[in-house]
């Protein structure tokens, strides 16, 4: 009998070693994973859901839902950008961005990047929102964790901005990356 038929079999003599797997196992398959998803929230009080009940059906319409993507939020009226779910624990978390001011709000923590003093304007800001899925192969079976980068980019516009080495128009971005346990870290291109 093979050293794995006897772990398969609960073998005693096997039994620290079942129990070093089992341990090993796991923690390569439960990731702290929080689940999010989108919601647009427009200037005129509506909101776009990501509705991630794919394939449930609405009896209303007589149709099969779809789950929306990024494409359909209509960024010319959008004023919040908020990603919601609840974390093990059971406690809701929210993640926001205000789009006109670059305002964040990650789950009670409000923040705002510094924009530099000679800049006017910030033209064309758009939200920036990726969810980054890893799947991690181990012997014994395969993890998926799910990163999300929010945040959002523009344009500079201001008066003697090339003294500081940026030109007129230049591209701006500002995004946080939201880890599975929900981790934040702040990234910045200029």
């Amino acid at each position: 009998m093979s050293d794995l038929e006897k772990y398969l079999d609960g073998d005693p003599s096997e039994i620290a070693v079942k129990s070093a797997i089992d341990n090993f196992l796991d923690g390569m398959t439960h990731i702290d994973e929080l689940p999010l998803y989108w919601k647009a929230h427009y200037t005129d009080g509506t909101s776009l859901s990501q509705d991630f009940h794919k394939g449930t059906f609405d009896p209303e319409t007589d149709q099969w839902s779809e789950e929306h993507h990024f494409g359909h939020v209509d960024q010319s009226r959008l004023e919040i950008f908020e990603l919601e779910g609840i974390d093990k624990d059971g406690t809701p978390r929210s993640y926001q961005l205000h789009v006109n001011s670059g305002l964040l709000n990650l789950n009670g923590f409000v923040c705002q990047f510094k924009i530099l003093d000679k800049v006017t304007t910030i033209e064309n800001r758009r939200v920036l929102f990726f969810r980054r899925t890893r799947v991690v192969g181990t012997p014994y079976g395969s993890v998926t964790i799910h990163r999300f980068l929010l945040g959002w980019q523009g344009n500079y516009r201001g008066d003697d901005i090339e003294s500081l080495g940026i030109k007129d128009g230049q591209n701006i971005q500002r995004v946080v990356l939201i880890e599975p346990d929900g981790l934040c870290s702040f990234m910045n291109n200029i």
